[in-house]
């Protein structure tokens, strides 16, 4: 193709959601109906299964404006990300996977506020640090293997219990570097990420699910 691939495009990883309401994993994408773009949902609770870049895992504020892309300041975990940007701005978390060939192959974020999710993640890192030195070059295969009612002050939540199903090496989709939101972030989210799993957050709003309008 002559042409070559638009500049202009939109750029943004197609987004892996989960929604802790229901305790669902998504697969959400952008189609073109009727001369219009919508979203479509998959849901891939059973069959989820998905190779997790635990090593650029990120931390941070992140914002979810209604019918805009979501916003977010981000570091490396075990960073410390600073003040918020914004009253709108809310603690969470972004992890970049590929996914199961049966699900696709695709490379998406998964980027939540929801503190149900923060401390799932929070777990799997610390599993992830007890095998990484056993798996130089490797990266985690996790599937999801049930789910935790919790309750909190906002309600009825479901937590997702992630295991890791094998270790594989770190797919030619998944940069060693990390793969960079679409968005300006500011110089800290640069530094090289710690090997730390990131703390717990105090006092962050126990959101159920995050809106991904796009």
């Amino acid at each position: 193709m002559s042409l070559g691939k638009r500049k202009s495009g939109n750029d943004f990883l197609p987004p892996l959601k989960y929604d802790a309401r229901v305790g669902q994993m998504i697969l959400q994408d952008r189609v073109f109906v009727d001369g219009q773009w919508a979203p479509e949902q998959r849901v891939v609770t059973d069959s989820f299964r998905a190779v997790f870049d635990l090593e650029n895992l990120q931390r941070g504020w992140i914002e979810f404006p209604k019918g805009g892309a979501p916003k977010a300041v981000l570091v490396p975990a075990g960073v410390d990300p600073g003040d918020p940007p914004s009253d709108d701005h809310k603690e969470g978390l972004r992890i970049v996977v590929k996914m199961d060939n049966a699900l696709g192959g695709d490379v998406r974020e998964l980027m939540s506020t929801a503190v149900a999710l923060w401390n799932a993640i929070d777990d799997l890192h610390d599993k992830y640090l007890a095998g990484v030195a056993d798996h130089p070059g490797e990266l985690p295969v996790v599937t999801l293997t049930g789910t935790r009612e919790m309750k909190t002050h906002s309600g009825t939540s479901f937590a997702p219990i992630f295991a890791i199903a094998d270790w594989v090496p770190r797919p030619a989709k998944l940069p060693l570097a990390g793969i960079a939101t679409s968005q300006p972030k500011k110089a800290s989210t640069a530094e090289k990420p710690a090997t730390a799993a990131p703390s717990r957050p105090v006092a962050v709003k126990d959101d159920l699910n995050d809106e991904i309008p796009f």
